[in-house]
């Protein structure tokens, strides 16, 4: 027979209590206390806070004022089709044999913003 090398087994680990090791926490009044900017510090950083939202808010104005310039002075009468009325008045001038005279007058009115090109006049 042979010899078989035997290891040595480890003893048991002793399973942890169930109460707790830590330290209890301290108590309120032994916290230590929020620490507390300098007011001049407070008031400075309030300052800069009121200055920035100034600013956000002014650049945001800004745009929006352009943005309705331009949608109003160059966007719709672009895109707005226009309304154009016709008006014909015919007068009658004169007469010979089976013939008449007729003067024709065609106005064209445009009543909206959009332009409006014809030909021939």
């Amino acid at each position: 027979m042979s010899k078989q090398a035997t290891r040595p087994v480890p003893a048991p680990r002793p399973t942890p209590a169930l109460e707790p090791t830590a330290a209890p926490p301290p108590e309120p009044e032994t916290l230590p206390a929020r620490r507390r900017l300098p007011e001049e510090l407070r008031a400075i950083r309030m300052t800069f806070l009121k200055d920035a939202f100034q600013v956000i808010a002014f650049s945001v104005a800004g745009v929006w004022a352009l943005a309705s310039f331009w949608y109003q002075s160059v966007y719709l009468p672009r895109h707005e089709e226009p309304i154009v009325s016709q008006t014909l008045e015919l007068q009658k001038m004169g007469e010979r044999d089976d013939v008449v005279m007729v003067r024709a007058r065609l106005k064209l009115h445009n009543s909206g913003k959009g332009t409006r090109y014809i030909g021939g006049f």
